[in-house]
């Protein structure tokens, strides 16, 4: 009978494979450690969630936060940044996330902080694609962008020419139904828009905040 041929020897050991993997780790940890001082830590909303965030991409992002974080200030010398005033769905706002309008609300009031007009643009062009869809506008989302931006900004004015133009679609008759979301100062520039040349508005365009 023919004898079967033994296998052949490896050429790495046990050892020599666990020194390497053991070496690739050691590696890998050095390169992380290098790169921590890339990283800048936020704290958001009351509850101060914590979020890693690479410098280059915020700074590049925003002028406010470049400003900061390349400070001698606090921000600068511990590169950490407080932003208590917004949510974490707002700062970790991603396109394929389908947002509410109230969130949407807060994200273009974060953009206004931190100096971002684009995304305060594609926030307003967001909440008018959520009211063609649905063929409404949030009270809770009026409400808050009334509460938390300043007289007549563009969010504020895209609600009252959006409101005039849905008046003219469906009707005097249902004007109550339209204007139930505005808070007072809001009700006085509906009136004011209802009784002057931009009640002839034929589409609502989101204001840029430019």
């Amino acid at each position: 009978m023919s004898s079967t041929p033994a296998p052949a020897a490896s050429s790495a050991s046990p050892a020599t494979g666990r020194r390497t993997q053991k070496k690739q780790k050691a590696d890998q940890l050095q390169f992380d450690l290098e790169h921590m001082s890339d990283l800048v830590t936020f704290y958001i909303g009351p509850a101060k969630k914590k979020a890693l965030v690479h410098k280059n991409i915020v700074c590049q992002a925003s002028p406010v936060l470049d400003a900061a974080l390349n400070s001698s200030f606090i921000e600068g010398q511990t590169q950490v940044y407080e932003l208590a005033d917004t949510t974490e769905t707002a700062f970790a706002f991603r396109e394929e996330l389908r947002l509410k309008q109230a969130d949407l609300v807060d994200l273009w009031v974060l953009a206004e902080k931190l100096l971002v007009p684009q995304l305060q643009n594609r926030a307003i062009d967001l909440i008018e694609e959520y009211r063609r869809q649905y063929g409404l506008i949030s009270k809770y989302m009026a409400q808050k962008a009334y509460d938390n931006t300043c007289v007549d900004s563009p969010v504020q004015r895209y609600l009252v020419y959006v409101s005039v133009w849905m008046l003219e679609i469906i009707g005097g008759e249902n004007v109550s139904g339209i204007t139930s979301h505005f808070v007072r100062h809001g009700l006085v520039a509906y009136a004011e828009c209802v009784s002057s040349p931009c009640a002839g508005v034929v589409t609502p365009v989101p204001t840029n905040s430019n």
